[in-house]
């Protein structure tokens, strides 16, 4: 298993548009789990050559006997959900760029389970996986080529933690985190199941070439693929909205757009 700290790096060659749809909070197993969503949502990936995805955590509900996902209500069993994402995602494994791991996976890690790893490793993208935080250094064109019609564009995914109760609160929460990170040209993060985005923009000096410049960084707050009920329910949480997001990278100059 790989460092969070080494540098996933990906080339896309050509100057074509390239569009980043982040998945997050599916929690396969749940019976609150939209799968018709995921097959149409798929089926359209397949049909769009320059698109990818991000898998950023909670891929599974991995109900345990001590855990808050109540065991008995699962449709499926943790090795189900493991062979139903193993089977799903080996055929566009080529379009996911990085992988990491969300609160539910990790609730096997007092036994050493990394289940997100090895459903990776069986499909062989190992490498795009990441346990915790995942930075992904993305070009377009040509990598020899001029800098301003090849751009390169750093993005990071953190699964994410804490309440997130309000808007504002998981707001908040992600643009203080994307301070700690100087470079970030966009960052995803789950686990509230609060569809949002925010552009949070600062200062960068650069003493070298004596310029100050203003760097803008979107973080992409993921929504889920979750009906309306029982844990949510129980726990006074409002339903999550199901729109997909996506990040467009222009293949031809440093722009992105953040869309529904």
């Amino acid at each position: 298993m790989k460092d969070d700290f080494e540098m996933i790096i990906k080339h896309i060659a050509g100057n074509e548009d390239v569009n980043i749809y982040p998945i997050s909070d599916m929690h396969v197993g749940a019976k609150e789990f939209i799968e018709g969503n995921w097959k149409a949502f798929k089926k359209k990936l397949q049909s769009e050559e320059n698109s990818y995805i991000i898998l950023n955590g909670d891929l599974m509900n991995n109900a345990t006997r001590i855990s808050v996902s109540n065991v008995y209500e699962d449709v499926m069993t943790p090795l189900q959900q493991r062979e139903w994402l193993i089977d799903e995602l080996n055929d566009i494994k080529g379009k996911i760029l990085a992988v990491t791991s969300g609160n539910h996976e990790r609730r096997n890690r007092d036994v050493d389970n990394h289940p997100i790893y090895d459903i990776c490793r069986i499909i062989g993208i190992a490498d795009v996986y990441r346990e915790y935080m995942a930075f992904l250094k993305l070009r377009i064109g040509n990598t020899a080529g001029n800098g301003n019609r090849n751009p390169t564009y750093m993005l990071g995914m953190n699964h994410g933690a804490g309440g997130g109760g309000t808007s504002g609160a998981v707001i908040n929460r992600n643009e203080k985190y994307s301070y700690y990170m100087e470079g970030l040209d966009g960052l995803f993060v789950g686990h509230t199941h609060k569809g949002m985005l925010s552009y949070p923009t600062r200062l960068v000096i650069d003493k070298h070439n004596n310029k100050i410049t203003r760097q803008e960084c979107a973080i992409i707050s993921c929504n889920a693929w979750l009906n309306y009920g029982d844990y949510a329910l129980g726990a006074m949480f409002g339903p999550c909205g199901n729109r997909q997001q996506k990040l467009m990278l222009s293949g031809n100059k440093k722009y992105m757009q953040t869309l529904y």
